[in-house]
C-alpha cells in the first residue's frame, strides 16, 4: 500500500532512531511509525536540542518561518512541522506562506497547543512553529567535511573558499559566520574541536545560511587537514594577532586569485592553537589603528567579516555550486 506524504516522511527518520546506543530507547521510532501525532512529533523535535540527539536521530530542528522557508529552499528533508493552534487559525502573512509551502511539499503540518511552542522558543520571536528537518549526509562523522574539502580543493571548482573554525565554542558565533561565508561565496565550513554547526543556536544565527551552505565537523586532527589541503594545491591562512597586515598581504596579492584557500579562525579566547598557525601557509592579522586598553580585540563574528571579505574567493564571481 503506498504511503501518505508523512508517512513517506516518516519511513526516512524513523530508522535514525532505532539503534540509538547509550542505553536510549527507540520508543520514539515506534511512536512516529504508528501515530504521526502532535506528541511524536514534539518529542522528536526535543531530542534534536542536544548534540547527542541530533546524531542518534539524524535530525536537526528549524524554529520559525523563515529557518523553515530556507531548509524547503534548500532541497533538505523537511519531515513535519509543528505549528501553534493560534497562529494556524490566523497566520501572519509570513507564515501563511511557509505553511504552504511547506504543505505544497508534501509536508505535514500538525496543530500543537501554543503553550508547547511557547515553551521550546523561549520567547523569541520566529513565527509559531518548529520543523523537523533531516541533516546532511556524513554531517557528525567526517565524511562530510572531506567531502567539502574534495569538492573545493580539488579540481571541481578553480579559486573556491572554505572557512575552518577551531574551538569555536558559542553556536552563536559559529552561525554568524556562516551566513557571512555564505554571502561571500564560501562553498563551505568545517568545525574542529567545537560547537556542531547543526546546533539550533547556529541556525538561528545563520539565518538558515546553514541549511544550503555545506556544513560539518572534521573528525581528526586539524593538522591532518591542513596536509591533505596542501598536499591537493590548497592555500591555507591562519587569521592570528602576529600575522602579517590583513591590508598588505591582500596589497601584494600574496593570495592568487584562482588559488583554491581555506581559512583558519579561532576562537575568541584561545585563536587558533600554535600548531595550527605554524602549519598554515601563511598568516594574517587585522590592523587596528584605534586599540587601547579597553578595546583590543574584535569579536570573532566581525574578526571573520573583515578576514573572509579580504580573502574572499574567485568564485564570488561565479554562481557557486553546490554538493550534492
Amino acid at each position: 500500500m503506498a504511503l501518505n506524504p508523512l508517512e513517506a516522511q516518516l519511513a526516512w527518520v524513523a530508522p535514525r532512531f532505532e539503534d540509538v546506543g547509550d542505553g536510549m530507547t527507540s520508543d520514539l521510532a515506534v511512536l512516529l511509525a504508528a501515530k504521526h501525532d502532535a506528541t511524536s512529533l514534539l518529542s522528536a523535535i526535543d531530542r534534536t536540542a542536544t548534540s547527542r540527539g541530533r546524531r542518534s536521530t539524524g535530525a536537526v530542528s528549524a524554529e520559525g518561518w523563515r529557518l523553515l522557508e530556507r531548509a524547503l529552499d534548500a532541497g533538505r528533508d523537511v519531515v513535519a512541522v509543528a505549528i501553534g493552534a493560534s497562529a494556524l487559525a490566523a497566520p501572519s502573512r509570513d507564515e501563511a506562506r511557509a505553511v504552504a509551502s511547506a504543505r505544497a511539499a508534501g509536508v505535514a503540518v500538525v496543530a500543537v497547543h501554543d503553550g508547547e511552542i511557547a515553551a521550546r522558543v523561549g520567547g523569541r520571536n520566529f513565527g509559531a512553529m518548529l520543523a523537523l528537518v533531516g541533516a546532511s549526509a556524513g554531517v557528525w562523522d567526517g565524511s562530510g567535511a572531506q567531502a567539502i574539502l574534495d569538492h573545493a580543493v580539488g579540481n571541481d571548482v578553480i579559486g573556491a573558499g572554505v572557512v575552518v573554525v577551531e574551538r569555536v565554542l558559542d553556536p552563536g558565533n559559529l552561525g554568524t559566520i556562516a551566513r557571512t561565508a555564505a554571502a561571500l561565496g564560501y562553498c563551505g565550513l568545517i568545525a574542529v574541536d567545537g560547537t556542531d554547526p547543526m546546533h539550533p543556536k547556529a541556525l538561528r544565527t545563520s539565518m538558515g545560511a546553514l541549511f544550503s551552505l555545506p556544513a560539518a565537523v572534521w573528525s581528526g586532527s586539524l593538522p591532518s587537514l591542513l596536509e591533505a589541503v596542501h598536499s591537493a594545491g590548497g592555500v591555507t591562512v591562519a587569521a592570528c594577532l602576529d600575522g602579517e597586515p590583513l591590508a598588505g598581504f591582500c596589497a601584494r596579492a600574496a593570495l592568487p586569485v584562482h588559488a583554491s584557500r581555506v581559512v583558519l579562525l579561532g576562537s575568541e579566547a584561545h585563536g587558533l592553537r600554535e600548531e595550527t598557525v605554524r602549519a598554515a601557509t601563511a598568516r594574517v592579522a587585522i590592523e587596528m589603528p584605534g586599540a587601547s586598553a579597553t578595546v583590543d580585540s574584535l569579536s570573532v563574528g566581525a574578526a571573520a567579516a573583515v578576514i573572509l571579505w579580504a580573502l574572499r574567493p574567485a568564485t564570488l564571481l561565479a554562481p557557486r555550486s553546490r554538493l550534492p
